[in-house]
């Protein structure tokens, strides 16, 4: 029977393959056969192994407008980057890709977040006299040695260069599922006003989310903004390797059956497949038409 198979390979890499005529593969490790690479977030590991599967393959890569002009820019990859702002798209025969909006970004750096959250204002707004550290980093900024290394490594330091992580509607053609690839966006505690944008996507038949960190607040969220009738979970990251705290995987699959109960809950270890049987198109209503 024809069918979409996503693929966890370990460390957030996922692929989806429609029945054998094209395959997405999503924060791809050193793998070969995609048709799309998707990024969603700039984490240098990930940038790096996907610009592996691109130079090795006619795969086009398909992320936010930075990424994919710093790929463009290492590979030449000319029109095989694909650059989507939020609610951008792209399409082919047998799938189109919409890109959700972003997170919004936290604010001051993360790892003093603790202690930021608390403060009356931003640190990065302060100023004595008019001058203060946004002023500064946006002069550096001009600097075109300094701002290469700001959009570099933006993400990580919360500056305006980097990105942040973002999810993908993928719409399947010719009886596929519609599928949403929503990456490490909902962990933690997202703003709730930026899961209602996700409404503006449709009603997914499949959300795939990474699972991480204390709190489960962000995938029941989205599952409650945005509908979708199975939920497929999976790891980026080993959390046993005391690198912050994590739940195990059951407490997020039990707060999604009690707050969803009509929702079927899955998770993907690594090497798990996910499979979908592809709807046969009405050959009667056709033909009556």
């Amino acid at each position: 029977m024809a069918e979409l198979l996503i693929r966890h390979h370990g460390r957030g890499h996922i692929s989806l393959t429609l029945a054998d005529r094209v395959r997405v593969d999503v924060d791809p490790g050193r793998t070969r056969g995609a048709d799309y690479v998707l990024l969603t977030s700039d984490a240098t590991d990930r940038f790096e192994d996907a610009l592996d599967v691109l130079s090795s393959s006619s795969a086009a890569l398909i992320a936010t407008p930075a990424l994919a002009d710093a790929a463009a820019r290492t590979l030449s990859l000319g029109d095989r980057a694909v650059d989507l702002d939020d609610f951008e798209r792209v399409r082919d025969a047998d799938v189109r890709i919409t890109a959700l909006s972003a997170p919004p970004r936290p604010r001051g750096p993360r790892m003093f977040s603790p202690i930021t959250d608390n403060l009356p204002m931003d640190p990065m707004n302060a100023s004595v006299m008019g001058v203060g550290p946004r002023m500064i980093l946006d002069a550096a900024m001009g600097l075109p040695v300094f701002g290469e290394m700001v959009r570099a490594g933006g993400q990580m330091l919360n500056t305006p260069g980097g990105d942040t992580a973002r999810g993908y509607t993928l719409e399947f053609f010719n009886g596929g599922p519609t599928v949403s690839v929503m990456g490490a966006s909902l962990i933690g505690c997202p703003d709730r006003s930026w899961l209602d944008t996700l409404n503006d996507a449709g009603r997914p038949d499949v959300m795939l989310a990474t699972i991480g960190g204390d709190a489960v607040e962000g995938v029941v969220w989205a599952v409650r903004a945005m509908a979708p009738a199975a939920v497929v979970l999976f790891r980026d990251h080993d959390p046993y390797d005391g690198q912050g705290d994590n739940l195990p995987a059951q407490r997020f699959i039990d707060a999604l059956r009690e707050d969803a109960p009509n929702v079927e809950v899955s998770f993907l270890r690594r090497g798990d497949g996910y499979a979908i049987p592809l709807t046969p198109p009405n050959t009667d209503a056709a033909a009556s038409a």
